[in-house]
């Protein structure tokens, strides 16, 4: 199934589904935004983030969040493996 998610982030961001590179490492001194499509395998799908603050234009601020919806609209929900 395809979904997209819609992240926000400040400063770094590495986002990896299913262990592949889907946005790589990005660096902004503010806040950034991107839309990105990605092709979800069936049943459990691994997502990853690194995130990485600096005491940057946002004077040490940090922040993230992330959607994730199905192609009908539908909103995925984590399940947090330890």
């Amino acid at each position: 199934a395809e979904a997209t998610l819609q992240l926000a982030w400040d400063d770094e961001l590495e986002l990896r589904v299913n262990d592949q590179v889907v946005l790589p490492r990005t660096n902004h001194e503010l806040f950034d935004r991107q839309v990105v499509k990605v092709v979800l395998q069936a049943g459990a799908n691994k997502v990853s983030l690194k995130l990485n603050n600096h005491k940057s234009l946002s004077w040490g601020a940090w922040c993230f969040a992330c959607v994730a919806r199905l192609s009908d609209g539908t909103i995925l929900r984590a399940n947090v493996d330890q």
